[in-house]
């Protein structure tokens, strides 16, 4: 039986190279001005565990199907929705709780649902409502969290000089948003190449860079490029992102995210005291 509360345990999960930090309401007890500042100094490469985000997870009334998460990005933001971090979460949940076919998440932007859907491999429905506007010349998708969508080549992006170019152009992009639920965006290039497959990479809010995978950014890419038509004549949508290969669904108005979600190692870490000027930077 999972004991909630009583140690300070992190599990290390990726989605398609996506990477996370886990845990359950230990880490809330300390003072809500502080937890930004451990969650920089447990997601950094240098002094924590060089991951993209921290979830920290909340049974709803002890259910062993039903939580509710709190996203931080790596900088100590919270942030909405997180695709990957969602199916990581529903894979460590189900092997928590091996008797659940499925696991429910209450997060900001409402409730989604995680299932099995093949070894390693976890399927995620969401119930938040795609929305797409114009902003600058750009589409923004809000897929759970706004996305900018710009075209660029996968080569440009494996190409030093490219890499650089592309970074410095989503740096520029990165304070649009029409949202007002939101403050900025993340900002996704993507390639087109046949058979409804696409190649795609974000740049995120909160880790200010490309990450290995996005799965609210491959949910945006599905969304667009399939226009307007009704959920019944959209077919799936395959994205390769750097971690690996993502695949969209959007049926009965539901958005189903599927793809891998990997257990790396479980620790029970002793969470440093901040020093007095790490305090006041937290107020």
């Amino acid at each position: 039986m999972t004991d909630f509360g009583a140690k300070n345990i992190f599990h290390k999960y990726s989605g398609a190279e996506n990477t996370f930090l886990l845990t359950w309401t230990s880490f809330w007890k300390m003072e809500a001005d502080q937890r930004n500042k451990f969650v920089i100094r447990l997601c950094s490469p240098l002094t924590g565990l060089n991951v993209d985000g921290l979830v920290g997870l909340e049974p709803i009334a002890n259910s062993k199907s039903e939580f509710r998460w709190h996203f931080y990005n790596a900088d100590g933001s919270l942030a909405e929705m997180c695709g990957n971090a969602a199916r990581c979460v529903s894979q460590f949940l189900l092997a928590e709780f091996p008797d659940q076919k499925e696991i429910q998440l209450h997060t900001k932007n409402g409730p989604l649902w995680g299932t099995g859907w093949g070894k390693n491999q976890i399927e995620v429905k969401f119930s938040t409502p795609i929305r797409q506007v114009e902003c600058n010349g750009h589409a923004v998708v809000w897929s759970g969290v706004p996305h900018l969508l710009v075209a660029a080549s996968q080569s440009e992006f494996e190409s030093e000089t490219g890499r650089m170019n592309l970074r410095a152009r989503a740096r520029d992009l990165r304070g649009l948003n029409p949202f007002t639920e939101t403050v900025g965006t993340n900002v996704t290039f993507f390639e087109k190449r046949k058979d409804k497959k696409y190649f795609a990479v974000t740049f995120e809010r909160g880790v200010e860079d490309f990450t290995q995978a996005c799965g609210t950014g491959a949910i945006a890419v599905a969304h667009f490029v399939s226009g307007d038509k009704p959920d019944s004549e959209r077919k799936n949508t395959s994205v390769e992102m750097p971690g690996g290969w993502l695949e969209v669904e959007f049926k009965d108005g539901f958005t189903y995210l599927r793809g891998d979600a990997i257990h790396h190692f479980s620790a029970d870490l002793v969470l440093p005291a901040l020093t007095t000027s790490q305090k006041e930077d937290a107020k």
